[in-house]
């Protein structure tokens, strides 16, 4: 692996965040998300839903290791950084989405886990956008305040932290 997506995996990894762009918050997007809704209680969404995005963690470093093998040209670099976060990270960033808005939320609760999918969602388009990746923390700004909302609400494990 090279040193450049190592050090920002390891920097993903140990949790360093902040920076960033902040419109990938949660609350603050309007945008019309589907969000499953069922007669689970709070905590057992929340346990539900750990084990889902935990299970889409667990395939990031086999991913980073294909990724490693078939990407073209210079294996390390902004450039290279930002296209091994985009095509590993997002695709694990956007399972653990859809387990957020698919596993039941718990109806009272609707609202908010909507403007928390909103702001992912938000979040991941702009971070497609991204052409150079310094550090972890140009990265996971976009997901900052999303994640922070679901740190209040409870879930542990859709970050982007492996």
């Amino acid at each position: 692996m090279t040193l450049a997506v190592i050090g920002v995996l390891a920097a993903l990894a140990a949790g360093c965040g902040g920076g960033g762009s902040s419109s990938g918050s949660g609350s603050e997007e309007q945008a019309s998300v589907a969000v499953a809704t069922s007669s689970l209680g709070r905590a057992a969404y929340v346990k539900k839903v750990d084990a889902a995005c935990l299970k889409a963690k667990k395939k990031a470093f086999a991913e980073l290791g294909a990724f490693q093998q078939n990407a073209p040209g210079p294996k390390s670099g902004p450039r290279y950084a930002a296209n091994a976060l985009k095509a590993v990270m997002l695709p694990i960033v956007e399972a653990q989405t859809a387990a957020i808005s698919e596993t039941g939320a718990p109806k009272a609760d609707k609202a908010k886990i909507e403007a928390i999918v909103a702001g992912r969602e938000q979040a991941i388009e702009e971070a497609q956008e991204l052409e150079a990746v310094k550090t972890a923390t140009d990265y996971e700004g976009f997901f900052a305040k999303a994640e922070k909302e679901l740190q209040q609400y409870g879930v542990t494990t859709c970050n982007l932290h492996l």
